[in-house]
């Protein structure tokens, strides 16, 4: 294939992704089971269980997303039709819908802290934080999932304005996952926490016009 025809596949390609296609991939253990009513499709699934999840999300607040009415320190965004997936224990779960919040300068309450402090991260009260979280949940939310990727450095966020892609890994100083499973009364039947490990995605297109980037510098030098 000639340069130029190898150029306008790659672009061809590059139009054919999604648009707006971003997602996040996490791994852990369950370190705190906070509710195990023992009716929920998780009962039993303790402590040491291994989860792996992801969510998807865009990279600008268009359709299928929409802000919700604002709280202090915080904006919640949902996004309609965006799915994601949950392997709890090897017991999986596909979402239809998500969600990404936003909180600026944001102060941890008591029960924040005490779950941090559970998860061996000890912060001094009245600390702020920014925080940049991404979940997903199956139809009805009857089970949820997110990860919330804490800074202490109140910088990482300007705002509360929507933004659609991973913070800087290097800025985040914990990343901790919460899953829930409630009842129709949004009563909670299981609920589990833990700390993630983020799983790198590399967008496509990087990964394309590094490998274009590449081919054009060996043709280069095989030209000398």
């Amino acid at each position: 294939m000639r340069p130029a025809s190898r150029l306008l596949f790659a672009l061809s390609f590059l139009l054919a992704l999604p648009a707006q296609a971003l997602g996040l991939s996490w791994t852990g253990t369950v370190e705190v089971v906070a509710t195990d009513a023992g009716t929920s499709v998780f009962s039993g699934l303790g402590i040491g269980t291994k989860v792996a999840a992801s969510s998807d999300f865009p990279a600008v607040c268009g359709a299928g997303c929409s802000a919700d009415l604002p709280e202090p320190n915080e904006q919640n965004y949902a996004l309609a039709g965006f799915p994601g997936s949950l392997d709890l224990g090897g017991i999986l779960n596909n979402a239809v819908d998500g969600n990404l919040n936003i909180q600026n300068d944001y102060t941890l309450d008591a029960g924040e802290l005490a779950l941090a402090a559970a998860l061996g991260i000890v912060i001094a009260p009245g600390t702020q934080v920014d925080v940049w979280t991404v979940g997903s949940a199956t139809a009805g939310d009857l089970i949820e999932w997110d990860v919330a990727l804490v800074s202490l450095d109140t910088t990482l966020l300007s705002d509360f304005s929507y933004v659609g892609a991973v913070p800087d890994p290097a800025r985040i100083d914990f990343a901790i996952f919460s899953i829930l499973e409630q009842d129709v009364l949004e009563n909670p039947l299981y609920e589990g926490f833990g700390i993630a490990t983020l799983v790198p995605e590399p967008a496509a297109a990087t990964l394309l016009v590094t490998a274009i980037a590449a081919g054009v510098a060996r043709r280069r030098r095989t030209r000398r």
